[in-house]
C-alpha cells in the first residue's frame, strides 16, 4: 500500500488545486448532459496523468487534451451503462409481475450483476481516461483486475459510491460540495487505490 499512499499524498497536498479545478471543469463540462461520459474521463485522465508525473503544470490544459482525446470514448461509455441500465429496469419490472421463487432469484440476479458493473466500473473509468486499448478490452481487463484486487476494489467502490449515497442522503445540502470538491475527491482516492494495480497488471502488457 505505500505507492498508494505516496498517490494520495500527491493528490490530495501537493494536487490540491488541480484537484478542485478538476472538479470545476467536470461539473462545467457535464452540464450539457450529453457529454457527462466524456467529462468523467476526463477528470480522472487529470488524476492518473498527475499521479503518474505526466501532467502539465495547468490542469486545464490535461483536462482539455483529455476531454477532446477521449470524447467518443466517454459517448460509448455513456451508451453502454445507458443500455445496462435500461436492462435492469426491464429486469426489475418483469419481477415485480412475478411471485414466489422467480420473484425472489430474479432480484438476486439483479443486485449481483449491479454490484459486479459496481466493481468493474471503478477500475473501467481511469482505463478509458489514460490506455488506448480498445473500449471492450478495457472492460474485460476492468472486470479481471476487480476480482485479481478485490481489497482495493472494495475500498474504491467505497470512496466512490459512498460519496454518492451521503450525496443523495444528504439532498439539497450536499449540492454545493458535491460540485465543489466531494465527486472528485472521491476520484482521487479512487485512482489512488486502483493506478498501482493497472500498472503492475496491464500496462506491462502492452
Amino acid at each position: 500500500m505505500g505507492q498508494t499512499t505516496e498517490l494520495l499524498k500527491r493528490l490530495f497536498l501537493e494536487e490540491w488545486k488541480a484537484l478542485l479545478l478538476a472538479n470545476f471543469l467536470f461539473t462545467a463540462f457535464s452540464l450539457p448532459l450529453l457529454t457527462v461520459g466524456p467529462a468523467l474521463l476526463a477528470m480522472n485522465g487529470v488524476l492518473t496523468r498527475r499521479a503518474d508525473d505526466r501532467g502539465n503544470s495547468s490542469c486545464w490544459v490535461d483536462f482539455w487534451y483529455v476531454f477532446k482525446a477521449k470524447f467518443w470514448r466517454g459517448i460509448q461509455l455513456e451508451a453502454v451503462v445507458g443500455l445496462y441500465l435500461l436492462i435492469i429496469l426491464w429486469s426489475a419490472s418483469v419481477a415485480g409481475q412475478l411471485d414466489g421463487a422467480g420473484r425472489t432469484m430474479l432480484w438476486l440476479f439483479i443486485s449481483l450483476s449491479l454490484f459486479l458493473a459496481a466493481m468493474t466500473g471503478v477500475y473501467l473509468v481511469p482505463l478509458l481516461a489514460d490506455s488506448s486499448i480498445p473500449f471492450f478490452s478495457a472492460l474485460w481487463d476492468a472486470a479481471l483486475l476487480s476480482f485479481a484486487r478485490l481489497p482495493r476494489t472494495l475500498l474504491a467502490m467505497g470512496a466512490v459510491y459512498g460519496s454518492l449515497c451521503v450525496f443523495l442522503l444528504l439532498y439539497p445540502i450536499s449540492v454545493l460540495p458535491w460540485a465543489m470538491l466531494l465527486l472528485a475527491a472521491a476520484a482521487a482516492l479512487s485512482v489512488a487505490l486502483v493506478w498501482p494495480a493497472i500498472n503492475e497488471l496491464i500496462f506491462p502488457q502492452e
